[in-house]
């Protein structure tokens, strides 16, 4: 039994790492595309002060990361259907590539970093700091994702604006640091939502599948005991049948909607009034109902069929669900003739 829950849990952690993959690669191209756009405004706006081989260095270094990341997005566009046997290893790639454009990003609060220009400093500032709050969103999912976005990005320039000096400049220091402390808290925060949600979906997912294999083999079960099942509802008027039970009234599964209608003009006429009663007796008394009788399939042809149910009552006493089952005796039938 414990080797089973830690299987099971092994396979849930599985599913969440799939899951989390999927949803981090999603949003690549748009956070290229967000990366690429803001990189292109802040050196158009750093160019009047900073030196253009800084400009051109840190465009290099931050291009290159970008088209790694785009190659990355193809790749995975082409692998998708095979990520269930490799999460981690995409998983790994995408770390590895996030924490790259942290990196690109810190060097650039570095290198465009402009001392004794507040204007252009607080310009700075604020592209890193909504770049950096943007990335809750696409990578809240993973921890390590966020980490290794946002500290490398952030912390260069908070160090800038220490070496800066004056009382402002230590002023931005610190609300750098706050910033990447709260962002981070907050990061994480959304990360567990996302989980949470991710895992509930999960979750669901596996109790359906459950619940697919369980109707599949009580159908295969039915299906060898020539025994179909149905549950109506006298206030919705509501008729469920199982496979079988459209089997045995020689109607395809699930080609029609099952009501009394139906189950009624199965029953032989010369029988239908006697299975009437019986049914109407049980629904009356609460009681349990098993008789014997004849059905006649849309092909002409007459089986015999034992059908037995239940009424089950509420606390007024009122009839609420009559469920039954119905089974193929004609082999009985014809060896007793």
């Amino acid at each position: 039994m414990k080797r089973q829950r830690v299987s099971d849990i092994a396979v849930q952690e599985d599913a969440l790492l799939v899951e989390q993959t999927r949803l981090l690669y999603a949003g690549l191209p748009a956070a290229i595309a967000i990366n690429t756009m803001l990189g292109l405004i802040l050196v158009s706006v750093q160019l009047s002060v900073i030196e253009p081989h800084k400009l051109l260095i840190w465009s290099v270094i931050l291009g290159a990361i970008l088209i790694a990341r785009a190659a990355l997005a193809v790749a995975w566009q082409r692998s998708e259907q095979y990520l269930e046997n490799c999460a981690p290893i995409w998983m790994r790639r995408f770390r590895i590539a996030v924490i790259q454009t942290g990196i690109a990003w810190g060097i650039g609060a570095v290198l465009l970093f402009p001392f004794g220009d507040i204007t252009h400093q607080v310009f700075l500032a604020f592209v890193l700091s909504g770049l950096s709050a943007g990335a809750i969103t696409s990578l809240g999912v993973d921890r390590v994702s966020t980490r290794g976005f946002l500290v490398p990005a952030l912390l260069p320039l908070a160090a800038c604006f220490w070496i800066e000096g004056g009382t402002i400049s230590l002023a931005m220091c610190v609300m750098v640091v706050l910033f990447l402390l709260f962002i981070s808290a907050n990061a994480a925060r959304v990360g567990e939502s996302f989980n949470e949600t991710i895992q509930l979906r999960i979750e669901a997912v596996n109790r359906e599948k459950v619940l697919k294999q369980s109707e599949k083999r009580l159908n295969q079960a039915q299906q060898i005991a020539h025994l179909g099942s149905s549950v109506f509802n006298p206030e919705t008027s509501q008729l469920q049948w199982s496979d079988e039970h459209f089997r045995l009234w020689g109607i395809e599964p699930q080609s029609v909607t099952p009501s009394y209608a139906l189950f009624r003009d199965g029953i032989h006429p010369d029988d239908v009034a006697r299975v009437e009663r019986i049914i109407a007796d049980a629904m009356l008394g609460g009681r349990m109902y098993d008789c014997e009788h004849r059905i006649v399939r849309p092909d002409g042809s007459i089986r015999h069929v034992r059908s037995c149910g239940e009424a089950t009552l509420d606390d007024t006493g009122k009839v609420i669900q009559m469920a039954g089952t119905v089974q193929d005796i004609t082999a009985r039938k014809e060896a007793e003739i």
